[in-house]
C-alpha cells in the first residue's frame, strides 16, 4: 500500500502553486492559439487579453477589455512566467508595441500577483484552463486511495484510522452492500472509554466520501452500543487524517474444537440411533459421567472425556458416510449459493434480514468453520437421527447445516440459519433464525472443502 502524505497549509500553497504552474506550462506550449482569448484571474479581478502571437510559448498578447485603462497594451509571457503564485510578464508602452522586430528585452516588468485561474477560450467557447480544485485535483489520488484501501480488507485485516489524537484500530468483519462493518477489540474498547461498543459500520458509498481542503477524508460512521441489552445507533462524521492496515494480532487463538454434545441432542441421538442406544444401555455404568455432565450434574467417574472423544469419532464417521468425505476438519469454507437465500431474524425487537445472493462466490474470508454435528430426529421418535454437518460463521454469525447430497458434484441440500443475541434471565444467549426451506449450496475447493472433479467432455 501507498504511503499517504498529510499537507501542513504552506505545503498545501506551494503544492497549489506548483501544478498552477505546470498547467500553465502546458497551455503556454500546447494549447493557446493566435486570435484566443486569455483570462486571468488576479486578486480577485478577471482581465482578457488577445492573443496576438505564440511561438512555442512565446506569447504576445493586447489588453481586450475595452473599458480597462491598459486596454490594448500589449504584454509578453513565456512558459516559464508563472512563479510562485505570480505571473510576471513584459509590458510594452505603445512605441514599443509597434517596434519591428520587438525588443522584449527593453520592456518594462509586469506582475499579476495573486493569480489562481488562467482560462483560454476560443471563438467565445471554453477551450482549456488551470483552474485548481483541491478536492477535485490535489486530493482526488488521496481519495481513491482510501476507497482502495477500504476494497482490499480482508480477513485478519485491522484498518487504523488517525482522527485527531486517536488511532482508531477497526477490525474487519464483512461487507453489506456500500458499507464494512467492523468490529473493535477489548483493548481499543478501553482506549477510546467505551466498553459498550460492539462495531462500527462505515459508508463506503464514493459519494459519501469527500476530502477537505487540507486532504482529510470525510466519512460517516455508525457505531453501534449494547446498552443494557438493547443495541443503539449513532451516526458520526470521522475527520481521518491517515491510515494503515495492520494484521489482527493474535491473543492466544485455538483451533476451533468439535463441539460438545448437549443433552437434548443426546437424547435425540439416544433415541434415535440404535447403535448408540444398544451401547448406552449395554454399559451405562460407562456412561454415567457424561450424562451427568450434559444435566450439569458434578461427573461421578473419570469417563467424561473418553465419551466425549467416543462420540466425536462415532459423529464423524456417520457425517462421512453420508455426505462423504470432502469436508476437512477446521478449513476455511468457500462456496456458492445455488439459490437465493434471505433471512428473516428478530434483533432487538426489529425485524431485519440476511441475504446470501445466488451465484456469488463467498470465499474463505468468511471465516466458516466445521465445529461439529447438527442432528435431528426421524418424523417420531422413533425416527431415525439425522447427522448433518454444521458450518459456523462466528465473524459474520450464520451457520450453514448440510444436510444431504444432491445428483449435481459438489452441490448439497443446506438450511442456513442466523445467529443472534437474546436477552434471557440477565444474561445473553445465542439464538438461531428457523429456515424457511431447504436450500443447494455449491461447495468449492479450499482449505476446508475436498470438491469433486467434474469430468469435461
Amino acid at each position: 500500500m501507498n504511503k499517504k502524505v498529510i499537507l501542513t497549509e504552506s505545503q498545501y500553497k506551494i503544492i497549489k502553486q506548483f501544478l498552477l504552474e505546470s498547467s500553465f506550462d502546458v497551455l503556454a506550449r500546447k494549447e493557446i492559439l493566435k486570435g484566443d482569448i486569455v483570462t486571468i484571474n488576479t486578486n480577485g479581478q478577471k482581465i482578457n487579453f488577445k492573443v496576438i502571437q505564440n511561438d512555442n510559448g512565446q506569447i504576445y498578447m493586447d489588453v481586450n477589455d475595452t473599458d480597462s485603462e491598459y486596454f490594448e497594451r500589449r504584454i509578453f509571457v513565456d512558459p516559464n512566467s508563472f512563479d510562485k503564485g505570480s505571473l510576471v510578464a513584459k509590458l510594452a508602452t505603445d512605441a514599443q508595441k509597434n517596434e519591428k522586430p520587438m525588443k522584449i528585452n527593453t520592456w518594462s516588468k509586469f506582475v499579476f500577483k495573486n493569480v489562481d485561474q488562467i482560462d483560454v477560450s476560443r471563438g467565445g467557447k471554453f477551450i482549456d484552463g488551470t483552474n485548481f480544485d483541491p478536492n477535485e485535483e490535489l486530493f482526488k489520488e488521496r481519495k481513491e486511495d482510501f476507497l482502495k484501501t477500504l476494497s482490499s480488507l480482508d480477513k485478519g485485516d485491522v484498518l487504523v484510522l488517525t482522527t485527531g489524537k486517536l488511532n482508531l484500530e477497526l477490525i474487519f468483519g464483512y461487507r453489506i452492500r456500500d458499507a464494512i462493518r467492523f468490529g473493535l477489540s477489548d483493548s481499543m474498547k478501553e482506549k477510546i472509554g467505551n466498553n459498550n461498543l460492539v462495531s462500527v459500520v462505515i459508508n463506503t458509498d464514493e459519494k459519501e466520501i469527500n476530502v477537505d481542503d487540507k486532504g482529510n477524508i470525510l466519512i460517516t460512521a455508525v457505531e453501534s452500543e449494547n446498552i443494557d441489552g438493547d443495541i443503539n445507533r449513532k451516526e458520526n462524521k470521522l475527520n481521518v487524517k491517515k491510515w494503515t492496515i495492520t494484521a489482527e494480532e493474535e491473543e492466544d487463538k485455538k483451533e476451533e474444537e468439535e463441539e460438545e454434545f448437549d443433552s437434548e441432542t443426546f437424547i435425540k441421538m439416544l433415541t434415535g440411533d440404535t447403535q448408540l442406544r444398544m451401547a448406552y444401555y449395554k454399559q451405562p455404568t460407562k456412561w454415567q459421567s457424561f450424562w451427568a455432565a450434559l444435566k450439569g450434574e458434578k461427573p461421578k467417574t473419570t469417563g467424561f472425556e473418553a465419551i466425549q472423544d467416543i462420540l466425536s469419532t462415532y459423529t464423524n464417521r456417520k457425517v462421512s458416510e453420508k455426505l462423504g468425505q470432502s469436508f476437512l476438519k477446521n478449513g476455511s469454507i468457500s462456496f456458492e449459493p445455488v439459490d437465493n437465500i434471505s433471512i428473516l431474524y428478530t434483533e432487538s425487537g426489529k425485524n431485519e434480514y440476511f441475504d446470501l445472493n445466488r451465484g456469488t462466490i463467498y470465499r474463505d474470508e468468511y471465516s466458516v468453520r466445521r465445529v461439529g454435528v447438527d442432528g435431528e430426529s426421524g418424523d417420531d421418535t422413533e425416527g431415525e437421527f439425522q447427522y448433518n454437518l454444521r458450518l459456523v460463521n462466528k465473524k459474520i454469525d450464520f451457520e450453514i447445516i448440510v444436510k444431504d447430497n444432491t445428483n449435481e458434484p459438489n452441490v448439497f441440500i443446506c438450511d442456513v440459519r442466523k445467529l443472534y443475541k437474546e436477552k434471557s434471565k440477565n444474561k445473553w444467549v445465542t439464538k438461531r433464525s428457523q429456515p424457511e426451506k431447504d436450500v443447494k449450496i455449491r461447495f468449492l475447493d479450499s482449505s476446508g472443502y475436498k470438491s469433486e472433479k467434474v469430468d469435461k467432455k
